[in-house]
């Protein structure tokens, strides 16, 4: 009897909680809530004040942030078909009450009581009560991590400057109420064109790749597939309702679900219970692929406008480190100036490009991490006294969480750093570029010609160009100039590869040629290598970058092959700072030596490369390492003895070219 009794008390049991167990949505305990460029600050942040990266004898010195502007009410369009969306939700209270819809009770009941928010809808594009409080927020966390360099912003400290935008600028508002206890100045935003956000200026970039249908084929295309197309029919099969769904339906009650999500008071969205978890990572990736190949990797100019802002972070940094620096600088802008940024940085990037025929769960480019509201990129400069000897370090954050795939964890150091950000400054350029230094007081300096023009009196070139003038047969005097112009004529009509001697070169005797290239010889002496001592400092940029790359491969990292394609001056440059080529006597106006080591014909040629190359070696059961360099694809033995670099060698030469900087620029 009593065995019997346990045995029904157990069947009903299990028809009780089969017959009435139900996925819930608002009680679930494992909602996804994660809704691409609309997902609310709180859903994905850090807290900088805990996630704070402290380097042992370091302290910051300036804070750099670029951060998209808090939540705010969706546009015109989208807000118009978010209204019309809202009929819906009466198909499902009737659904319900009849018996057709496998909704909660509870989640019904939440949808029916939930109270249209006028102002979501009236203030279009305009800044929220809880994206005003986001941006307070970040100004708050901000300044408890850095109080002692932040606590007093005086002015001329800081920068604070914010995008065209009202729902932008008065986030700001918000920002400097949470960073400061007194008003702080804010940078008038540009309406024409802003640098936090140059694409809005760009004809090309708005008619070719934001307003052009084609840069949302992939987006387009997804919506046609098996996976996206199952949205729909669970939402019919969980709600009752019997008319078809369209894209647009779709798309507008996911706005609603997640315009009206609050993670900052904990309020979920009853419009998030029609959809399933893989109803929202289809969803999410949609959004996905629209910032994909609007603002990212999809499309090649997106690049070009993130670095930009990364310039600007650079500048700042440098002259930081060179004591003129400002404690925050801070920009606001759009989730479109974050993706372009991250595809500057090549962060978040896919080995494969996202596509509408896979949804890869473990894609790196998610825009719900990339530029939620709030999103942000803050990177923090720190002075560090070790050893006695002052250093730099960068600490990069995105979200107020360490960047850990960047340097060591997110530190940088300055070396590094610097060879990542100075070709933003420069725009891929090599160091002497974009130098004012070198450029008024080496390149266009008089200083620089004053020796080759001084050869041009010297007998030596006037017995050529006396030649010269004879064998051409011209009646009127020949001046400097159109003796270069012939030899110009005569040098680039030349053709090696083809074996074609250039008839312009019979103007000339083989001496004539001589005088002619020691001229050039003076020139790149003088601007480019021995003759100024600031080249040598420009060298050292490339040769520094050299030995942190090998230094990588000993170590297990780096990679088979890197190569750099550049000007004569960046090979002149690094002659000077491995000492190669140096004549005894330096070159001058008023003497050729004809057994000079300096010789550009040789060293400076079209098509001329330098090329390092390392060699791993088992000896004993060990690993050792060496360096072999060649130039124009020949051993350079002059380097190390026989031309090999034991690593020993090769590590004393280069390593102190590692944190070379140009700050004097």
């Amino acid at each position: 009897m009593n065995l019997k009794i346990k045995f029904v008390f157990l069947i009903f049991l299990y028809i009780f909680t089969t017959g009435t167990s139900k996925s819930c949505y608002w009680n679930s305990e494992c909602v996804y809530k994660y809704f691409s460029s609309k997902t609310p600050y709180n859903s994905v942040r850090g807290d900088i004040r805990d996630s704070i990266v402290k380097l042992k004898g370091c302290e910051p010195v300036s804070v750099w942030a670029l951060i998209r502007h808090g939540k705010r009410s969706p546009g015109i369009d989208y807000g118009r078909n978010m209204l019309e969306a809202l009929v819906i939700r009466d198909y499902v209270v009737t659904s319900f009450s009849n018996g057709k819809s496998s909704m909660c009770s509870q989640d019904v009941e939440n949808l029916r009581d939930w109270e249209v928010d006028t102002e979501l809808f009236e203030n279009t594009h305009g800044l929220t009560a809880e994206g005003y409080k986001e941006m307070k927020e970040i100004g708050k966390r901000i300044k408890e991590a850095f109080k002692e360099l932040l606590t007093n912003l005086e002015d001329g400290s800081y920068t604070l400057r914010s995008a065209y935008g009202a729902w932008i600028e008065n986030g700001v508002d918000g920002f400097v109420k949470g960073i400061s206890s007194i008003p702080l100045m804010v940078e008038k935003s540009n309406p024409k064109y802003d640098i936090m956000a140059p694409y809005e200026a760009c004809p090309k970039y708005l008619a070719g790749v934001k307003h052009n249908p084609g840069t949302y084929k992939e987006a387009d295309m997804y919506q046609s597939t098996p996976e996206f197309k199952a949205i729909k029919e669970r939402i019919k099969n969980l709600t009752g309702v019997q008319y078809p769904l369209t894209d647009m339906n779709v798309t507008s009650l996911y706005d609603l679900c997640r315009y009206t999500w609050s993670p900052i008071n904990n309020n979920r969205s009853p419009w998030c219970a029609l959809f399933t978890n893989e109803d929202l990572y289809a969803l999410e990736y949609y959004g996905d692929l629209r910032h994909y190949y609007r603002n990212g990797y999809g499309t090649p100019m997106p690049k070009k406008f993130g670095q930009i802002p990364m310039a600007d972070l650079y500048k700042t940094f440098v002259n930081a480190k060179a004591g003129n620096h400002r404690k925050l600088t801070t920009y606001f802008s759009h989730a479109t100036m974050m993706d372009m940024v991250y595809n500057a940085l090549e962060w978040f990037k896919d080995e494969i490009p996202l596509r509408s025929v896979y949804r890869d769960p473990n894609r790196k480019w998610r825009s719900t991490m990339t530029s939620p509201f709030a999103g942000n990129l803050i990177a923090v400069l720190t002075r560090c006294i070790i050893d006695n000897r002052e250093d730099y370090k960068v600490v990069f954050y995105t979200n107020e969480q360490p960047a850990t795939w960047m340097c060591d964890n997110g530190v940088c150091s300055w070396h590094e750093f610097e060879n990542k950000f100075m070709a933003f400054s420069t725009g891929c350029e090599p160091p002497y570029a974009n130098c004012d230094y070198y450029q008024q007081n080496v390149r266009n300096s008089p200083k620089s010609s004053a020796e080759s023009n001084r050869y041009l009196t010297h007998p030596e070139y006037l017995a050529a160009k006396d030649r010269i003038h004879r064998r051409s047969g011209i009646e009127y005097s020949l001046t400097d100039e159109n003796i270069t112009a012939l030899y110009d004529l005569c040098r680039y009509d030349w053709n090696a590869v083809e074996y074609k001697i250039s008839p312009w070169c019979a103007i000339f005797t083989k001496d004539d040629l001589e005088v002619l290239e020691y001229v050039q010889d003076l020139n790149h002496y003088y601007r480019n290598s021995y003759g100024t001592p600031v080249n040598e400092v420009f060298g050292k940029v490339p040769l520094g970058d050299l030995f942190t790359n090998f230094e990588s491969v000993t170590k297990g990292g780096g990679k088979k092959i890197v190569a750099y394609v550049t000007h004569s001056t960046m090979l002149d440059q690094i002659y000077m700072t491995l000492g190669l080529f140096k004549d005894s006597v330096p070159l001058t106006g008023a003497n050729r030596d004809r057994d000079r080591k300096w010789r550009t014909s040789k060293i400076s040629t079209f098509g001329v490369n330098f090329v390092a190359v390392l060699n791993r070696c088992d000896k004993q059961g060990s690993k050792e390492y060496n360096v072999v360099f060649y130039l124009n694809e020949e051993p350079i033995r002059s380097i190390c003895e026989e031309g090999v670099c034991s690593w020993e060698n090769f590590d004393t030469k280069l390593r102190q070219y590692v944190n070379t900087t140009i700050d004097f620029c």
